[in-house]
């Protein structure tokens, strides 16, 4: 109620609550309702005024928020609309009222009324956009009054569920390969980008029987095993969604097939930028238990770390050679002889194989691209008459083509499907070969045809 003649008011007692309405920007209006609902006390907007007039710090904070107010009409053009900005399915922009501040309860209300679960969002940077305005001229100095102006934006991320990852199920034992006769010449398979659990299955069926019939000496996975489409940096998609235990089940399931298929052959497994999102993930999230193992036993040799592929697809267990990387994938390889090597490759575009090739100064078969190709060039060196060529294979991928996996614009990719070769000779000389997956079900491979 109106203080009496004689009696203080009764907002006497609540300065500084008053005070931090103030400062939060309220006006004289808003703050009567305020009292009311608030602390329970009817009043009146002249009994607001004559409050700022009896107390100091209420009339300075007051004519401070009274500039602002003023300079933020003059102003009005330079700060940010307020609302909601919508990245992509993942993130969000919150961007503030000019002069107000955001507090968990604002945020909360903001997700809400725009149909969106607060619990599912996280705060992922607070940005204080400041800058300087003017407020007009002092009344008794006429002197120019400067304000600063304040807009907060808030950028928020979508929450990741909780997944646990568990080793794949195991098979019954496999005996470990045979070592090849290094004195006759050897053939090495290369297969990329399987992208489990999406392999083309047509295509994995029938490379299962083309080792069962070529027996190849080696057998090299060059990388993206495991989509992990799941904790990517793109969109997701449920069409494509699969959470990173089925990719882990699925990419053991294939490996357990390459080795049923062919015992003898010797495999060796290295990462691409796919199988990389398990190591980039925990980086990102739980950085400080990376590379956690379990205790070292007596005499033994240390145990892998949690989440290493070697562990979690049971390598050692499949006889399989895991060429781990120093950091990222992208400079890991495996040499097949001194000449060529398989790396999974980073690049993209017009001539990449060939441009990594001559970057690196050797033959190389490379996947990620999901393109099929052999591309050759002559290096000379004219002072010595002597010249050699350096070739670059594209090996294709193992995974479907349709819909590109939700990654290929249009889902209508450039991609084929399919797998090299190449044979190694004791002096050192070498040659290639491409298997080409063709449809209804086809697999060409040299003068071989397997069909389903």
């Amino acid at each position: 109620m109106k203080g009496v003649r004689g009696r203080p008011s009764p907002l006497n007692n609540h300065t500084s609550t008053i005070l931090k309405w103030i400062k939060d920007g309220h006006t004289v209006a808003e703050i009567v309702k305020l009292c009311a609902t608030e602390l329970g006390i009817g009043t009146q907007e002249s009994a607001v005024r004559n409050l700022f007039k009896r107390d100091f710090k209420l009339r300075e904070a007051w004519e401070q928020a009274r500039l602002y107010r003023k300079a933020e009409r003059v102003v009005n053009g330079e700060a940010e609309a307020a609302g909601v900005t919508r990245v992509n399915e993942d993130i969000i922009i919150i961007t503030g009222e000019p002069g107000k501040r955001v507090d968990e309860l604002q945020i909360e209300d903001i997700l809400k009324r725009r149909g969106m679960e607060p619990n599912e969002w996280q705060v992922k940077q607070v940005l204080d956009n400041q800058w300087e305005a003017n407020a007009g001229r002092d009344p008794e100095t006429l002197l120019p009054v400067k304000i600063t102006l304040f807009q907060y934006k808030i950028w928020m991320t979508r929450k990741v569920p909780l997944e646990i990852v568990y080793p794949a199920v195991v098979g019954p034992k496999i005996a470990a390969p045979k070592k090849p006769d290094a004195n006759k010449p050897q053939l090495t398979v290369v297969v990329t980008d399987p992208q489990n659990p999406f392999r083309y299955e047509e295509l994995h069926q029938l490379f299962l029987r083309w080792l069962a019939h070529n027996k190849p000496d080696r057998g090299i996975v060059g990388g993206d095993l495991l989509d992990n489409g799941y904790i990517s940096q793109h969109r997701d998609d449920p069409a494509w969604h699969r959470t990173v235990q089925q990719c882990i089940q699925a990419s053991f399931d294939s490996l357990y097939d390459y080795r049923n298929a062919s015992e003898d052959t010797a495999w060796s497994v290295i990462k691409g930028n796919h199988d990389d999102r398990i190591r980039n993930e925990q980086l990102e999230r739980n950085e400080r238990l990376y590379g956690v193992t379990a205790a070292q036993w007596p005499g033994e040799e240390p145990e892998e770390w949690v989440y290493s592929l070697n562990h979690l697809l049971h390598l050692k267990r499949l006889g399989i050679e895991y060429v781990e990387p120093q950091g990222t994938y992208e400079h890991q390889q495996v040499p097949i002889t001194d000449l060529v090597a398989v790396r999974h490759g980073h690049m993209t575009g017009k001539d990449a194989s060939i441009k990594t090739a001559e970057a690196l100064g050797h033959s190389i078969i490379l996947g990620h691209t999901h393109r099929q190709s052999i591309l050759r060039k002559t290096r000379w060196n004219t002072i010595a008459r002597t010249w050699h060529v350096i070739t670059a294979i594209e090996a294709g991928c193992m995974c479907q083509i349709e819909g590109g996996l939700g990654y290929a614009s249009g889902g209508a990719p450039d991609w084929q499907p399919g797998f090299a070769t190449i044979v190694s000779w004791p002096d050192g000389g070498y040659s290639f070969d491409l298997a080409c997956f063709e449809q209804p079900g086809v697999l060409r491979y040299r003068d071989q045809v397997y069909s389903l």
